[in-house]
């Protein structure tokens, strides 16, 4: 089995910020591309630190970066892209080739 390691963002905003930008890129992209433009959600939103194409201890990573504090921290997004992803089984890699930038200001 195949597995993976990642850190989840989590929108706890009072406004829900993250997740209102998600729906207006979302809706932008089928509003120049059409309904059928984007799958599914990539909700909830993530950041991946690894991948395992075989089975392993994922303690290794995960364990040290439980122990790290503060659990949670402010961000900013200054800028989204909008990117392509392949995966190539072959070589058991994803690729991202980005297609378009979308300046946010600030």
């Amino acid at each position: 089995g195949s597995s993976g390691v990642l850190l989840d963002v989590v929108d706890a905003g009072p406004d829900g910020a993250l997740d209102a930008l998600q729906q207006r890129v979302r809706t932008a992209i089928t509003g120049v591309l059409g309904p059928n433009a984007l799958g599914r959600a990539g909700w909830p939103p993530h950041v991946t630190l690894a991948y395992a194409i075989g089975e392993r201890d994922s303690g290794l990573l995960q364990s040290p970066l439980r122990r790290v504090r503060p659990g949670r921290a402010p961000w900013t997004i200054r800028e989204l892209w909008l990117c392509a992803v392949h995966q190539d089984a072959a070589q058991h890699r994803y690729h991202w080739p980005r297609a378009h930038q979308i300046p946010l200001g600030g």
